[in-house]
C-alpha cells in the first residue's frame, strides 16, 4: 500500500463527491478515517491468522510505522494492537527484523515518550 497514492485517490472521491476541495478540514477527517480502517484491517487480519511468511510481514513494518505516527489515537491504538498480535504471534521470526526496519521500532519509542 502506497498512503500517498490512496490519500491522492480519497482526495478525487472527496472533490467528486463535494464538487471541490476547499474544505480542507474535510478532507483531513476523511484521511484520519481511511488511516483508521487501515489500521483496524491489518489488526484483525493478523488477529485471525496464525501464519503469515515472513516477506508478507516485513512489509507491514513500513506501513505500520507510519500508522503509529498518524495524528489519531484510533489509528494508533488499531495499529499498536496489530504490533502486539505480531510480537505475541511471531515473536522469535521477526525480532531482529523489527530492529532492522528502524520506522517501527522509532515509532513505537517516540510514543513511549
Amino acid at each position: 500500500i502506497e498512503f500517498n497514492i490512496l490519500l491522492l485517490d480519497s482526495q478525487e472521491v472527496y472533490r467528486k463527491e463535494h464538487h471541490s476541495c476547499a474544505d480542507p478540514a474535510g478532507f483531513e477527517d476523511l484521511k484520519r478515517q481511511i488511516f483508521a480502517n487501515i489500521a483496524w484491517v491489518l489488526d484483525n487480519l493478523l488477529r485471525a491468522v496464525e501464519y503469515v511468511p515472513l516477506d508478507h510481514l516485513t512489509a507491514l513494518f513500513p506501513i505500520l510505522a507510519k500508522l503509529l505516527r498518524v495524528n489519531n489515537k484510533e489509528s494508533i491504538s488499531y495499529a499498536t494492537a496489530a504490533v502486539s498480535r505480531i510480537a505475541e504471534k511471531f515473536n522469535e521470526r521477526v525480532v531482529q527484523d523489527v530492529i532492522n526496519t528502524g520506522g517501527l521500532l522509532d515509532s513505537l519509542i517516540v510514543l513511549m515518550e
